[in-house]
């Protein structure tokens, strides 16, 4: 993954849960709209965890309408939370993970303490 490519989609998820968390409605609509675009073309090849949020994203990018952007903005909202969850998810684990191997030397150090006590 290019360097360029890896900013886009960081890029691409900060905005989205942006919106998401702020809403549209504001006189910056229009700039975050614009830059949704502008990252677009560079988050085609993403990671398939990123798919449905770089879709959503897009067809809000295209929704005209009021009533448009509204429905838009619903599916970008339950992407966002899908991918977030299973980011968080995910992260959990590996943190669960390294946790037990941790604990696991942390056992092994006092077992081997223990033999050479004796």
């Amino acid at each position: 993954m290019t360097d360029r490519r890896t900013l886009a989609e960081r890029a691409l998820v900060s905005t989205c849960v942006y919106l998401v968390l702020t809403g549209l409605g504001t006189e910056n609509d229009d700039m975050w709209l614009s830059i949704l675009q502008d990252l677009l073309p560079d988050c085609q090849e993403c990671p398939l965890a990123l798919a449905q949020i770089r879709s959503a994203a897009r067809i809000l990018t295209e929704a005209k309408r009021q009533h448009d952007r509204g429905l838009a903005m619903a599916r970008l909202r339950v992407e966002v939370f899908a991918y977030c969850a299973e980011a968080a998810g995910a992260r959990v684990s590996d943190w669960q993970e390294a946790s037990a191997s941790s604990v696991l030397e942390d056992c092994n150090v006092v077992s081997i303490h223990r033999k050479g006590s004796q």
